[in-house]
């Protein structure tokens, strides 16, 4: 996936593709590798109506998203898009000081309202925690259903009320 990335970012030279994995904190951890790339995550999956399965393992580096910010001199962030297969509360504690320091104008995020991988933050956990950093919740966008008709995974946005100022 990452070759791939780098080859359709190869035109634009602005984007930096980066091989790495972020957390909460800097490290190492093993990737569980599925078959289907868009499942893959640091996380065990373990999808009851899936059809999908870990193929390999990869260790990965870890890098919080505020040492990310501070060594690449970014500056603030307007749109945070996370997307990291259950591991996304870890994600957004990587970033505390970019959050403290209110330079995160909006958060795009994927939200998970069943339980497909072993250790998931929930909806409530990332929702408490977007809003404890001064964040509110905007919309749902790309909302996916199974034949059960509940809601099992969205995006959600979340924005600094002062973006709107």
């Amino acid at each position: 996936v990452f070759n791939t990335l780098c080859e359709n970012t190869r035109p634009h030279p602005r984007i930096v593709p980066v091989n790495a994995a972020a957390g909460a904190s800097p490290g190492k951890a093993t990737l569980q590798v599925t078959s289907s790339s868009v499942n893959a995550s640091l996380l065990d999956y373990n999808k009851p109506t899936g059809n999908d399965s870990v193929v390999r393992t990869e260790e990965v580096e870890i890098v919080t998203l505020d040492e990310f910010v501070a060594k690449t001199d970014i500056g603030d962030v307007a749109l945070l898009k996370v997307d990291a297969q259950g591991f996304d509360l870890e994600v957004l504690r990587g970033a505390a000081e970019l959050f403290a320091s209110g330079r995160i104008a909006a958060v795009f995020i994927e939200v998970m309202f069943v339980p497909m991988y072993t250790g998931q933050a929930s909806f409530d956990e990332i929702y408490a925690y977007l809003t404890s950093q001064g964040l509110k919740l905007c919309a749902f966008y790309g909302i996916n259903r199974e034949k059960d008709l509940y809601i099992h995974w969205a995006d959600a946005l979340f924005v600094q009320p002062s973006f709107f100022k």
